[in-house]
């Protein structure tokens, strides 16, 4: 009798199982055709004449995040339904190995005379709970948690290179009317020289702004 309900569970479980995998293949088609849009947008994006390196660089970047969330949503769907396959599937097993531990100590116990049958019935009672605690301790590895987000390093926005991301070759310094450059004083490294004048001054005016916020 508890061999046939068990096996009426198994007939359940199959098609639980296949259900399961009916909506993982949906799952994954939909995956697909939702990235394989992402990548001509983000191609068609990239296409546009005049664009620099760092909005390339900002373009894929967002595509790339998008592209992560897709999948990152899509394994995570498709760890539910896998966790609950694997679930079920556990759960049988272990049914399973009980039903034929306890078969096969009714069997020592009702074939064997004592005290053999005692010894041959211990150790099959034994097997079987090893059996059933090795299955117990199984985990279920989903796929979702694999799945990072993407490491993504912008380019130096102060780099020469143009729209194609090619350097010109040419030296675009700016100098002002006294010959002094520019661009060193914006990017490059500089020395400031500041009077004790200015400093006390930028101290008093600390101080009253410190006042106003304590109001």
């Amino acid at each position: 009798m508890k061999k046939e309900s068990q096996n009426l569970k198994h007939k359940f479980n199959d098609i639980l199982n296949e259900i399961g995998e009916r909506r993982l293949q949906k799952i994954q088609e939909q995956r697909d055709a939702d990235l394989d849009s992402l990548e001509k947008q983000k191609k068609k994006e990239l296409s546009v004449e005049g664009k620099t390196a760092q909005q390339k660089a900002q373009i894929e970047h967002k595509f790339a995040m998008q592209e992560f969330k897709i999948k990152k949503q899509a394994a995570e769907a498709e760890d539910k339904i896998a966790r609950r396959q694997f679930q079920r599937n556990k759960a049988l097993k272990i049914a399973e190995i009980a039903i034929n531990t306890a078969a096969a100590v009714m069997q020592a116990l009702g074939s064997i005379p004592p005290p053999a049958s005692f010894v041959v019935a211990g150790v099959s009672g034994a097997i079987g709970i090893a059996q059933a605690a090795m299955v117990a301790s199984t985990k279920f590895q989903g796929t979702s948690g694999g799945i990072q987000p993407p490491n993504f390093t912008m380019p130096n926005v102060n780099d020469d290179t143009g729209a194609d991301g090619n350097n010109n070759g040419t030296n675009n310094r700016t100098t002002s009317d006294d010959g002094t450059n520019v661009d060193d004083l914006i990017n490059g490294p500089q020395t400031i020289m500041i009077s004790q004048v200015e400093i006390n001054d930028t101290r008093d005016e600390m101080a009253n702004v410190q006042d106003v916020a304590t109001i």
